[in-house]
């Protein structure tokens, strides 16, 4: 739903936006990158209790930072909402699973892309897994697993947009 004084400089539009290239994350220009890779310093109030589950989640092995997971938690929050975001939410799947399919090398458009998508719908049903469960260990061994099946990101070319 548009804001009634939205400012056109911050209104949300997925299909011209693009990750800036790493050499140029401090110069880019509007429109350069997405909305998700720009990080917004802002002051607000949290409950501490809420801020202690989540810095005490941080303090895991291979636990994403506090931050990166009330970010994850307001995206969760974000996916239940309705047919606009659902609508946004459909065009960044879309890019990152051709972004994916680009970096196999293997086999037919056809065929890369259902592995981009076995492997985005694995490793997020992973790390959602894992994010499930109150037992650190079997969190641990989720991560693990999934590492293993689907290995390491194969490595993108300098300035493909893949962060390093």
């Amino acid at each position: 739903m548009k804001a009634k004084n939205e400012d056109p400089e911050f209104r949300f539009e997925p299909g011209v936006m693009s990750r800036v290239p790493r050499h140029k994350r401090h110069r880019a220009a509007p429109g350069d990158t997405d909305l998700k890779n720009c990080k917004v310093r802002m002051t607000m109030y949290v409950d501490a209790d809420i801020v202690e589950w989540f810095k005490q989640r941080a303090s895991a092995p291979d636990a994403a930072a506090y931050q990166t997971q009330i970010n994850s938690a307001l995206r969760n929050h974000i996916a239940r909402q309705g047919k606009a975001v659902r609508a946004g939410m459909t065009t960044h799947v879309r890019a990152q699973l051709s972004r994916l399919a680009g970096l196999l090398k293997d086999g037919t458009a056809a065929s890369r892309r259902k592995r981009a998508i076995g492997t985005l719908a694995g490793v997020v049903g992973a790390l959602i897994l894992s994010r499930a469960v109150n037992d650190p260990a079997l969190s641990n061994e989720i991560l693990a697993a999934a590492r293993t099946a689907f290995g390491k990101a194969p490595s993108a070319p300098r300035g493909s947009g893949r962060r390093e």
